[in-house]
């Protein structure tokens, strides 16, 4: 029997943390949500779980997370799916005590599944060897080196051989990068298409990259973040489609609306500098305008605008807007690889530093989450720069063991 919206591997280790454990159901919908593969009918059905079940939320978001690191790894290396998938069957048909659905999804680098059975063997046999497995792969991504951009075709090339690099679109279009840094379209070297061809780029925790798109409009990638753009625009319109956060320069053109679609909100603008961060883990999108203007339209044709030094929180559990004027460079200074907080909640530092340094923060004082910091650190500095920094102001202490930092 094979269940219609089955993965092949979930991993989850956090459910030591609470007395319940997260249903099947939604880890399989959680699962879906990070690997691209959601829907909207899917995405309300989570939301209004989640609403209705606030005791879930942080471990939710916590196994988001841990879901997304475990796409973009994969996708950083060639995985033979058949084998892999042979290799799984063999050591899951020696378990008798737990029942699996699968399916077998194409252009997918990494199988999942979801295991329906006990928690004690989910956690002890399943989840704790994969996890320690992200945990040592991801322990060897270098900063800067390691995006992945997605072809048309599904073909996935890993951006970081060394020197400038030619890439080749299906059709003969040419890209070129330069590894670490920078994926540039240059439209004039394009001749006319008739089919619209969609590439993905994917930038995995602890990276950030450049894109140059063929209109001329500029994209700085934040960590764990995905673009999916057109490789050409049509005539009427430029829409890319973005998890995570990036920061836009867009190109003036009267004629094309640039339009940013995230947690299944639309950001229209002709020629603007702003940011939007739209990690689905987080729960919001949030919306800085630099210069020029946007409209933000949200499900259920409500619309805003924003002028310059504006931030719009939408909550996308009920689409609440919240719009407040602020100092634009705390929410778009990462870009320059520098990260500026102001009064900002220890959780919330925790999870950008996780983001930047490809680290897990653990609390295990749960007082500390609640402490406020404000500052600024270059992105060239260790991670424990500033975590002596914060001990020597507070009382706050870290232990560090390898990618894992425990705060108490």
């Amino acid at each position: 029997m094979t269940h219609p919206n089955s993965f092949f591997i979930c991993l989850y280790d956090n459910m030591e943390r609470e007395d319940n454990t997260i249903p099947n159901f939604i880890i399989e919908l959680l699962a879906g949500k990070a690997y691209g593969l959601s829907t909207p009918e899917k995405e309300k059905r989570l939301q209004h779980w989640l609403t209705a079940n606030p005791q879930y939320s942080q471990s939710s978001k916590e196994l988001l997370v841990l879901l997304e690191k475990h796409y973009y790894l994969n996708l950083q290396k060639k995985v033979n799916k058949e084998k892999g998938w042979k290799s799984i069957q063999q050591k899951i048909q020696s378990k008798k005590s737990i029942r699996i659905f699968t399916q077998k999804w194409s252009k997918i680098a990494a199988l999942i599944f979801v295991l329906i059975g006990l928690t004690w063997y989910f956690k002890s046999y399943i989840i704790k060897p994969l996890k320690d497995k992200v945990d040592t792969e991801s322990s060897y991504s270098q900063v800067n080196n390691k995006a992945v951009l997605v072809l048309s075709n599904g073909n996935q090339l890993i951006l970081d051989n060394p020197g400038d690099t030619l890439l080749e679109e299906s059709g003969g279009l040419g890209i070129r990068n330069k590894p670490g840094e920078l994926l540039t379209y240059d439209q004039s070297s394009f001749k006319e298409i008739i089919e619209i061809k969609i590439n993905k780029l994917l930038v995995p925790s602890g990276t950030r990259y450049q894109l140059l798109l063929s209109d001329g409009t500029k994209v700085w990638m934040n960590s764990l973040s995905t673009l999916e753009y057109p490789v050409v625009f049509g005539k009427s319109e430029r829409r890319v489609m973005l998890k995570g956060e990036a920061f836009f320069e867009v190109t003036h053109d009267t004629t094309r609306p640039f339009i940013v679609v995230a947690n299944n909100n639309e950001i229209m603008v002709l020629g603007t500098s702003f940011n939007v961060s739209a990690y689905e883990s987080d729960n919001r999108m949030e919306t800085t305008l630099v210069e020029g203007s946007v409209e933000i339209y949200i499900p259920g044709n409500n619309s805003f605008k924003l002028v310059p030094s504006q931030l719009a929180t939408i909550n996308t559990l009920n689409n609440s807007v919240n719009i407040v004027t602020v100092n634009t460079r705390y929410y778009t200074s990462w870009k320059d690889d520098i990260l500026y907080f102001d009064n900002l909640p220890l959780q919330e530092l925790a999870t950008r530093l996780e983001r930047w340094y490809d680290v897990e923060i653990i609390f295990k004082n749960e007082r500390a989450r609640q402490l406020h910091f404000s500052g600024a650190m270059e992105n060239n500095r260790n991670i424990q720069f500033l975590l002596n920094l914060i001990s020597q102001t507070t009382h706050v202490k870290f232990e560090i063991n390898g990618k894992k930092i425990f705060v108490e």
